[in-house]
């Protein structure tokens, strides 16, 4: 695993070598950010509800796992021998915490989860250049590994109050594709609009807070989609 590990992650950078002269062109830096929404592709990460009906004139809802929708923060470093150029990134997606409220027979139950990821990548990049265009289109692929960190909270109202707490981390290879735009609003600034798929499949594991109960999460994607708007600056 180790070995394969290594083997992806150094794939990108022996092709760029290899393809460094395929240009004339002068090699670049770029240094920049980006920005934008998440959307998880496994269920389990977004969050379901659902509606039981108890009796004829009861209605129980009930949401099964989920931590919801999130945020990218991505910073990166990128070099440029070519068309082809190689991309590392990290930086953290915050999946906002859902607060769902959840009747039963035996009183409301407040939900609330938090999922944090942070992501380390290389990805592998092709620009599609034109003269006559100050906007450029680029697509690539890429590995990585990620780092997550989840709380759950549950909270039952009814004759006893009753809290119950669980945390986890999980580490996880990932792949990625992206394509986007690239637009030159100055020689050295390029702004971007990129969109990008995620697969992360990992076991995460939920441990309670002062117990020996625990869940599990088996073969759950963290990964999914991503829009990102970004800026950069090259030297």
């Amino acid at each position: 695993m180790k070995t394969l590990f290594a083997a992806l992650l150094c794939a990108p950078l022996f092709i760029i070598i290899s393809c460094g002269d395929l240009s004339a062109g002068e090699k670049q830096f770029s240094v920049g950010f980006q920005i934008g929404p998440f959307i998880p592709q496994d269920w389990r990460v977004q969050g379901t509800e659902e509606i039981l009906w108890i009796t004829d004139d009861f209605a129980s809802s009930a949401t099964v796992s989920g931590f919801g929708h999130g945020f990218d923060i991505i910073l990166y470093g990128e070099y440029w021998p070519s068309r082809w150029g190689l991309r590392l990134e990290s930086g953290g997606r915050i999946l906002s915490g859902r607060k769902v409220d959840v009747i039963t027979p035996y009183g409301p139950i407040y939900y609330e989860s938090h999922l944090v990821i942070y992501p380390v990548s290389l990805s592998f990049i092709y620009r599609i250049e034109s003269p006559s265009s100050d906007v450029t289109p680029y697509i690539g692929a890429g590995t990585g590994f990620i780092i997550s960190y989840s709380d759950q909270e549950y909270s039952l109202y009814s004759s006893v109050f009753r809290l119950e707490q669980f945390e986890g981390k999980s580490m996880a290879m990932s792949f990625h594709f992206l394509s986007g735009f690239e637009y030159a609003i100055f020689p050295r600034f390029p702004l971007q609009l990129e969109f990008r798929y995620d697969f992360a499949p990992s076991d995460v594991r939920l441990d309670k807070i002062d117990s020996e109960i625990t869940r599990e999460l088996k073969d759950i994607n963290l990964g999914g989609v991503s829009l990102r708007i970004g800026a950069g600056f090259r030297f």
